[in-house]
């Protein structure tokens, strides 16, 4: 619905010219001097991003097929960690449809992954995604028939379910980080990590406190 809304006054070439042009100076105002840290990387980063198969993955397919700007090397560092962190969205997206996880399951699962306390329910992920009270009835009754669930609550073997996808995620996406290799990818860690909270509060001032899940509590087994 995005994409056809945005269509109707643009195109997808405008779109990503006004994103590149917005990623130095954005860099900059959040998290100062991180572009000079991530540049040296580019390389290496887009090194992992043509290690790996990349058909049946779409938006790690799209981006990957974008020119790569070779005289910016910040921008180009940025777009291909942007690419490497689609292969992983991608490749948990193929282990949920294995799965044959509907996307209000995959939005009720994800609860696992968060503090409850602060989201109010195991459901506003899956709520917040537009699904009513009919689809998330239907997303516990086929959770409950995987097992997955005990009445409107993800139970003990739902909760193991779902980091175990989580850990299968990262095992299909490291041969791209393998690619980057061990030395570039602590520095891009090390680049990255003590700008965490500077990342959030900025996602928090644009999008609420609740969006990006991800880059929140982190659940492990």
């Amino acid at each position: 619905m995005i994409l056809g809304l945005a269509r109707d006054v643009t195109d997808t070439d405008a779109i990503c010219g006004v994103r590149d042009a917005s990623v130095i100076p954005g860099l900059e105002a959040i998290a100062p001097g991180v572009g000079d840290a991530l540049a040296p990387l580019a390389e290496d980063l887009w090194r992992g991003v043509d290690a790996v198969h990349f058909g049946a993955r779409p938006m790690f397919s799209a981006l990957r097929a974008q020119p790569r700007p070779e005289s910016a090397p910040v921008l180009s560092a940025w777009l291909a960690a942007n690419c490497l962190r689609e292969l992983r969205g991608d490749n948990h997206w193929a282990l949920c449809a294995a799965a044959d996880l509907d996307p209000v399951e995959v939005g009720l699962l994800h609860s696992v992954m968060v503090d409850p306390d602060e989201y109010g329910s195991e459901e506003w992920i899956a709520r917040s995604r537009g699904n009513d009270d009919d689809a998330i009835a239907r997303g516990w009754d086929r959770l409950r028939t995987k097992g997955l669930a005990d009445g409107a609550a993800i139970n003990d073997h739902g909760r193991r379910f779902r980091l175990d996808l989580e850990r299968r995620t990262d095992e299909l996406t490291a041969p791209a980080w393998q690619a980057v290799g061990e030395t570039a990818t602590v520095a891009f860690c090390e680049a990255i990590e003590p700008h965490h909270d500077a990342f959030l509060a900025r996602v928090d001032g644009t999008a609420g406190a609740r969006w990006m899940p991800a880059m929140r509590h982190r659940a492990t087994l």
